[in-house]
């Protein structure tokens, strides 16, 4: 439904999920569990992804082999969060 409501595929959208997911794991092993650590995170991966994985020390090779979400790109329409929320 996510997929259909981006108008983007199936794959994307889980490739998507695990790098965020990887995301959250790295600042975790770090011991940057605070809302502001992790916000800070999110705001530059929204603006950087490639340059904030790289900072974060995530392999590249998460990216390779399909075209990845950002919200900001327009390719979400409202919002991937707003997707997930009308499903």
């Amino acid at each position: 439904m996510v997929a259909k409501l981006a108008g983007v595929a199936p794959t994307d959208i889980l490739s998507e999920e695990l790098i965020r997911a990887s995301i959250l794991q790295r600042l975790n092993e770090m011991g940057k569990r605070d809302i502001r650590a992790i916000s800070e995170t999110v705001r530059d991966y929204y603006f950087s992804p490639d340059q904030t994985l790289k900072k974060l020390g995530i392999q590249e090779s998460l990216r390779s082999g399909y075209d990845y979400l950002r919200i900001s790109s327009g390719r979400v329409g409202t919002g991937l969060g707003s997707a997930l929320l009308h499903s």
